[in-house]
């Protein structure tokens, strides 16, 4: 079955669709096997297609491994990211802070993606002062990460949206000066136009 969530926001909503495209497969019963977020060239699609009719890297067998070892970092990093594409962010966050408290010097290289991603969830709650807030909890945990400049223009993104206009703009420049060939550089000088001609 395939379905114009855009269109469909009652189905999207029934399979609690975060972002597109989303592919969701279910078993003969309609039951929820797994997901596949984003776009896939066609032999990584088949391949994770595969895997999970074999049952795995689905969403029950991560939460069958985590149950057995609670306090790896990285399958919370995969339970994390299992919540996270389903919609319910809020296990999503309490697997993302599991994976900085288990591994606050980010020796497995997950804790900082996992701040940012506390970041991303709160932004797709409209909590825009908590989402700025672990944006710059992860620049001043991190401030080596290569997620630093995003989560930079992102803290100003999110200021723009919590309607922080003197915040959003100071972050938006601070992230000009300091990252001026990053891609987003352009759209952040819009935005900042935008602020301005709004005053």
């Amino acid at each position: 079955m395939k379905v114009q969530a855009k269109e469909d926001t009652i189905t999207a909503q029934e399979y609690g669709i975060a972002g597109f495209p989303t592919v969701v497969l279910l078993d003969s019963n309609g039951e929820e096997i797994d997901r596949i977020l984003g776009y896939r060239g066609p032999e990584p699609f088949i391949k994770q297609i595969e895997n999970y009719e074999a049952g795995i890297g689905t969403f029950l067998s991560v939460l069958k491994e985590f149950e057995a070892d609670p306090m790896d970092v990285h399958l919370n990093f995969e339970v994390a990211e299992k919540y996270y594409g389903r919609g319910d962010l809020d296990d999503a966050v309490t697997h993302y802070e599991r994976v900085f408290l288990l591994d606050q010097w980010n020796e497995k290289g997950k804790s900082d993606v996992a701040i940012y991603y506390i970041g991303v969830t709160h932004r797709k709650d409209k909590e825009y002062d908590r989402a700025a807030l672990q944006f710059q909890r992860m620049m001043d945990t991190y401030p080596n990460s290569s997620l630093v400049p995003d989560a930079l223009v992102y803290k100003a993104f999110v200021y723009q949206k919590g309607e922080r206009k003197a915040e959003a703009i100071a972050a938006y420049e601070s992230f000009i000066e300091t990252y001026p060939d990053h891609d987003d550089v352009e759209w952040a000088q819009k935005q900042i136009a935008e602020l301005k001609g709004n005053e």
